[in-house]
């Protein structure tokens, strides 16, 4: 899944104030539909690629590596230059969220 929240003011003259976004936050679990979006991203906002990029793995599950790293390393490092991995293990006991986050 890829957010971009950039920040819009819808009173009048709105289009003038839009400020583009100045960083990049991809999220990456593995799928196929997360390696589709982050490539749709590239493809749709070539002139957001040159943003600092953030790359986040978050998994309901211990491990010690992204999965699958030297492939989507690859990926990302041909669109995203200037880019970061993190990858986080959640745990969701108690929280009242599962792992699909509802």
């Amino acid at each position: 899944m890829v957010i971009i929240y950039p920040f819009l003011n819808f009173s009048e003259g709105a289009f003038e104030k839009f400020n583009f976004p100045k960083s990049n936050i991809l999220s990456y679990d593995v799928s196929e539909s997360s390696v589709f979006a982050i490539k749709q991203f590239a493809y749709l906002f070539p002139e957001f690629v040159k943003n600092p990029t953030l790359l986040v793995y978050a998994k309901n599950e211990r491990e010690e590596e992204i999965p699958n790293m030297e492939y989507i390393e690859e990926l990302v490092t041909r669109h995203f230059p200037d880019l970061i991995f993190f990858r986080r293990a959640m745990n969701f006991a108690g929280t009242g969220i599962n792992s699909r986050g509802y």
